[in-house]
């Protein structure tokens, strides 16, 4: 983010926050740069922010503050099944993610026609309309699970 490839300053007026939706790499050098410039809001953003990347910067001052929304994972019966499946707390929402999509899988298969075949395991899943896990039900409407989000801050250099 160098002033000679693309002068943001001249595009900003001023605005009370900006949600940032880039690749890892750039947020950070994106946020600093920002910063730079005088922008004094609000960054929102979403999981992205959370990786390892932005993490290890999150004492930096131009991260305090910024808030981002992820699938709430924070799920005791998921959390005790995993650490006795992998010997670990899951770190990630992704966990979580794949655990439900397979979980979605899974319950299209035992409710697919037999023999289960590609098109009847698609028409079992076009059917599902709530996947059962095991802290919660989750709507599944257009093939989309319908998870709960959690709202993040960075705060004195930790994920609040």
């Amino acid at each position: 983010f160098e002033k000679e490839k693309y002068d943001i300053a001249s595009e900003m007026t001023n605005p009370d926050a900006i949600f940032v939706n880039l690749k890892i790499g750039q947020i950070a050098p994106f946020m600093r740069r920002l910063r730079e410039l005088g922008f004094q809001g609000q960054f929102f953003g979403n999981v992205w922010m959370m990786t390892n990347e932005i993490r290890q910067q999150a004492k930096a001052p131009y991260i305090q503050g910024a808030k981002f929304a992820l699938l709430d994972s924070d799920r005791p019966s998921f959390t005790k099944l995993a650490e006795s499946k992998v010997g670990s707390k899951p770190t990630s929402p992704f966990v979580y993610a794949c655990f439900a999509m397979l979980t979605t899988l899974l319950q299209a298969v035992e409710t697919a026609d037999l023999p289960a075949d590609n098109q009847s395991i698609e028409n079992a899943m076009n059917k599902i309309s709530v996947v059962n896990l095991p802290d919660e039900n989750l709507a599944f409407i257009n093939r989309e699970l319908q998870y709960n989000l959690a709202i993040k801050t960075y705060l004195d250099g930790e994920l609040r």
